[in-house]
């Protein structure tokens, strides 16, 4: 990594130094990094909304069968 660091710095024009190249290499890794993490969270986002629809059913469900009993007894 170093030695690209190196050739990239020596291919620059006078008044650039290898830290302007670091910089962009590092924000292009920090962008590819947050791309991988967002494509690898999809699916938990999916079992989460999946999860919160599931949980969601139940509450409703034991909502109803709250109101049936309180209908038979009052």
């Amino acid at each position: 990594m170093e030695s690209v660091v190196l050739v990239l710095s020596m291919q620059q024009p006078p008044g650039h130094d290898a830290s302007n190249v670091m910089i962009i290499g590092a924000a292009i890794l920090i962008l590819l990094a947050l791309r991988f993490i967002a494509r690898s969270l999809q699916p938990v986002v999916e079992v989460i909304k999946s999860a919160a629809a599931m949980g969601l059913a139940v509450l409703l469900t034991v909502a109803a069968l709250v109101l049936v009993v309180m209908s038979l007894f009052l």
